[in-house]
């Protein structure tokens, strides 16, 4: 459980470099680790999908956030991005790391 909420302190700290950037208007460089941050995405979901406790509707909610994020990120929405970023997909990941035993 311990790397599990390392792995979501690593995203959540991916995720304000990148709102930071975008707000910045540094959009090449945020979007550029936005994709690097997908792996951190994908790790979490895999946790998630493991663990009993996560409940199906926070599943199904956090991939649909990052489906809209990515939706954001090839429309080139930077404000849209992180917005998604900063107050849906970041507030979710610290409420499920309050969640971890």
């Amino acid at each position: 459980m311990e790397q599990f909420k390392q792995l979501i302190e690593e995203t959540v700290e991916q995720i304000k470099k990148v709102t930071e950037l975008l707000y910045q208007q540094k959009n090449d460089e945020a979007f550029k680790i936005f994709q690097e941050t997908l792996t951190l995405f994908t790790q979490v979901a895999d946790h998630m999908f493991q663990l009993q406790w996560v409940t199906e509707d926070d599943k199904l909610a956090y991939m649909n956030k990052l489906r809209e994020a990515m939706e954001a990120m090839e429309a080139q929405d930077s404000i849209l991005l992180s917005d998604i970023l900063q107050y849906e997909i970041m507030e979710f990941l610290e409420e499920l790391k309050g969640k971890v035993l």
